[in-house]
């Protein structure tokens, strides 16, 4: 049985696998046009992606594998699986090195990864329609954060880092993109086919958020962004309304945390899905 999935959440769970990133970005001016860059090209490949599946009417991916040979469509669903784990583990990795180094020193980097993964456990064995019901609202809420922090910080910003960037300007890919290949196969498992439309639009919301976190870091902080370890969290630090909102990189952690939270109970979904499919033996096993 697939999951149901409405076509927003399908756009919200795009865009947080994007911002999912937002702590770790790199904030030169090339990085931050390469996240411009490839935000339009991976918006036209999911245009493309959808609109291909919708012409063959194919339901989904899994669908897809199974109207090829088995020795092909078994092995490609298992190489899915295996990718979909190595991005839970990745997650993992980086947010706890992120935890241990701002926040949570005395607490070991394995325990903090151990955090993550038996809270993407707890939701992820649940199936992504109980996953949705909260990440709908908590890629609202990240967006809400960032266009807040960017508005309140434009008076710490320095216009003469704004009028230099044209001049670094060069056609890269950002390889953080990446991350939309699995998760365009996790948009398209479910009852009905996936929307273009939400999902493209998921996906332009990702890659421009990040592109306006990386821009403000670069705006507050200048070049010297590249000797923090993580500049987008310290310039989200002048971010502060009155008495009542202080410390606002610590608000602007915990949405992208979140983000990062959501992401690996979809990753560990997606991996549940494709060993299910790629090894029969398995479906005897509840999640």
């Amino acid at each position: 049985m697939r999951d149901t999935l409405f076509p927003r959440w399908q756009g919200a769970f795009l865009a947080i696998f994007l911002l999912a990133d937002g702590l770790y970005l790199e904030t030169s001016p090339e990085d931050i046009f390469s996240f411009l860059i490839s935000t339009i090209i991976f918006a036209l490949i999911t245009f493309i992606y959808l609109k291909l599946l919708a012409y063959f009417n194919i339901r989904d991916f899994e669908a897809l594998c199974l109207k090829v040979p088995s020795f092909i469509g078994k092995p490609l669903l298992f190489i899915v699986g295996l990718i979909a784990v190595f991005v839970l583990i990745l997650s993992g990795i980086r947010l706890s090195k992120f935890w241990q180094i701002t926040a949570f020193p005395a607490i070991p980097q394995y325990l903090s990864m151990l955090v993550l993964f038996f809270v993407a456990w707890r939701a992820g064995r649940r199936g992504r329609t109980a996953v949705a019901m909260w990440a709908y609202p908590t890629a609202y809420l990240c967006v809400f954060i960032i266009i807040l922090s960017l508005f309140i910080t434009i008076s710490d910003s320095t216009p003469e880092y704004a009028m230099n960037l044209p001049k670094y300007f060069n056609f890269n890919i950002s390889t953080r993109f990446l991350y939309l290949i699995p998760a365009l196969l996790l948009c398209t498992q479910t009852e009905n086919l996936p929307t273009t439309k939400h999902c493209t639009t998921g996906v332009i919301i990702g890659g421009l958020g990040l592109t306006l976190i990386s821009l403000r870091a670069y705006l507050v902080l200048g070049l010297a962004c590249s000797k923090l370890p993580y500049p987008c969290f310290s310039a989200a630090g002048v971010f502060s309304v009155g008495d009542f909102l202080q410390r606002g990189e610590v608000i602007f952690a915990c949405s992208i945390v979140l983000c990062e939270a959501v992401r690996s109970s979809l990753m560990l979904t997606l991996a549940i899905t494709c060993f299910r499919s790629a090894i029969p033996a398995l479906r005897k096993f509840k999640r």
